[in-house]
């Protein structure tokens, strides 16, 4: 059976479906952190953290995001990712305003964030007719 699956009765049966009351060490076999739980019999992640994927991963909250990058939240599939008007920089791995993004290499990554901007001069800014609003994307 693959990573975080028992054979039992013949079938790979995940882990957190099985009894750990009766084998203790099928929850730290597939993660260090799981934990078993006296009442209810099942391998369990401790708290601030959620099981995905057999494994033990921090839970995603826009506190903990915020932690590694004050303009990041938690978004889709319990991951961080950049509040809205602003972007993911590989160069430097935090996110930078939508506004201070060099766009030089791909002029379609300011529409991709905000349809109201464009590439002007390298940088993304608001289309003709629209500026930057409280919320960092351009607004008419």
């Amino acid at each position: 059976c693959r990573h975080g699956y028992k054979m039992n009765g013949g079938q790979c049966i995940s882990v957190w479906d099985l009894n750990c009351l009766t084998e203790p060490s099928i929850c730290k076999e597939m993660d260090v952190r799981a934990e078993c739980d006296a009442d209810t019999g099942m391998c369990v992640c401790p708290d601030t953290y959620i099981q995905k994927n057999n494994t033990c991963i921090t839970e995603c909250t826009n506190e903990s995001c915020q932690v590694l990058d004050i303009n990041s939240v938690c978004g889709d599939a319990n991951m961080c990712s950049c509040r809205d008007g602003f972007i993911h920089d590989n160069a430097t791995n935090i996110c930078v305003l939508l506004y201070q993004m060099n766009c030089s290499s791909n002029a379609s990554i300011c529409e991709i964030v905000d349809p109201n901007s464009r590439c002007i001069n390298d940088l993304c800014g608001c289309k003709a007719g629209y500026s930057i609003g409280p919320d960092s994307l351009c607004i008419n």
